[in-house]
Parts: structure tokens; C-alpha cells; sequence
């Protein structure tokens, strides 16, 4: 798999922003990528990295960090939302051969999926 363009990298916060949308999820959110950075709110902060934040986060991929109820969804404090959001969650970041880690409760980076083809 190659890695994501910045094109693209885009294109997934946006469709993070999204989903959490849809289920009232973005209190709090912020989504580092290509050197930017996307509120919950949708407002979009240049010239910031996600490495200058958090200690776990990439610059290479997407970074989050969360202490709203996305925070409590993704750490399965509400299981029932949960179970709702995260297979989601986790479908949208695989259709870009990615898959996320937490580094604290708060928040997570993605990682690309590799095969033995890679």
C-alpha cells in the first residue's frame, strides 16, 4: 500500500469530523493532518503539528486528541454508543489502510496497515 496523499489525508479528517458529527461526538475534538489542524467545531488551524501537542502523535498520517464525549465513546464508557461508532470508526480509517492506537485515553494516532507485499 502507498502511502496517503496530503489530498487525502484531508479528505479522512473531514470525513472523521463527520461521523462524529453525526452522533454529537465533537465537543473537544481536534484532528492533526498536513500540518493542520480541524476543531470539532470545523474550524480549520493552520501551521499547527500534531508532535507539538502530544508526545504519541504523527505527522505522517492523522493524529487525534479528544476529551468530550468522544473520549468517553472511544474508551467504551458508553458501551452501547460505542459499539455503534467504533466499527465505523475503524471501517473509515481501513478503506485508507489505516488503523489507530491511543497513546492515553485522550487521544490516538493512526498507522498504515501492511502487508507482506508492502
Amino acid at each position: 500500500m502507498k502511502n496517503l496523499t496530503t489530498e487525502q489525508k484531508e479528505t479522512l479528517a473531514y470525513e472523521i469530523l463527520n461521523l462524529l458529527k453525526e452522533y454529537e461526538l465533537t465537543a473537544e475534538v481536534r484532528i492533526y493532518f498536513n500540518n493542520k489542524c480541524i476543531s470539532g467545531e470545523g474550524k480549520l488551524i493552520p501551521d499547527v503539528l500534531g508532535s507539538s501537542k502530544f508526545e504519541y502523535a504523527t505527522d505522517d498520517t492523522i493524529s487525534m486528541t479528544f476529551e468530550g464525549e468522544f473520549c468517553d465513546v472511544i474508551n467504551y464508557e458508553y458501551p452501547e454508543l460505542a459499539n455503534i461508532v467504533m466499527p465505523k470508526f475503524n471501517a473509515l480509517l481501513e478503506s485508507y489502510g489505516l488503523f489507530h492506537e491511543q497513546g492515553h485515553h485522550w487521544n490516538l494516532r493512526t498507522y498504515y496497515i501492511r502487508s507482506d507485499e508492502s
